[in-house]
């Protein structure tokens, strides 16, 4: 019978985990763009449709008016995850405006987008990492490192 109730818990356990399928994070760290350093927020959600994750984020950089960056990328990826930790990938289009480091001139261009997250949740639904992220163009790409915060779903 106490085997039966164990496996009762621990199938309800990763049932529940299994059911975490989204996440959103708020972020904020440092960027580098052409050898010029700033400092850059993220917001990011996350969500599984299927077997598949796709993450749509909005980023910018807070310290500098030139060059102005922001950039709206939507990713498909995936993440290996347990009760404490997430690791996840995300690689996709993003759309980035903004101003030339070299003349201030505006621009827009589409570009690869990529983030890599490490989440560590001491916290069963909230959690704190690191991120990696890069938005690589023809006009201005850049490349970045920010600690976010993290909150799941819960269910």
């Amino acid at each position: 019978c106490s085997s039966d109730l164990m496996y009762s818990f621990a199938q309800q356990d990763k049932d529940s985990l299994k059911s975490k399928k989204e996440w959103s994070d708020i972020g904020v760290g440092a960027l580098s763009e052409k050898g010029n350093p700033d400092v850059n927020f993220a917001l990011n959600y996350n969500r599984s449709i299927g077997k598949a994750f796709y993450q749509v984020g909005f980023n910018g950089n807070i310290l500098t008016t030139t060059p102005y960056l922001s950039v709206i990328n939507l990713g498909i990826g995936d993440r290996i995850f347990d009760r404490y930790f997430l690791l996840s990938g995300f690689t996709g289009v993003g759309f980035m405006w903004g101003n030339k480091t070299e003349n201030g001139a505006p621009f827009s261009t589409i570009g690869l987008a990529t983030t890599i997250q490490l989440i560590l949740k001491p916290l069963k639904d909230l959690g704190i990492g690191i991120e990696l992220y890069s938005n690589l163009n023809f006009i201005q790409s850049n490349t970045g490192l920010r600690i976010v915060l993290s909150l799941s779903n819960g269910k």
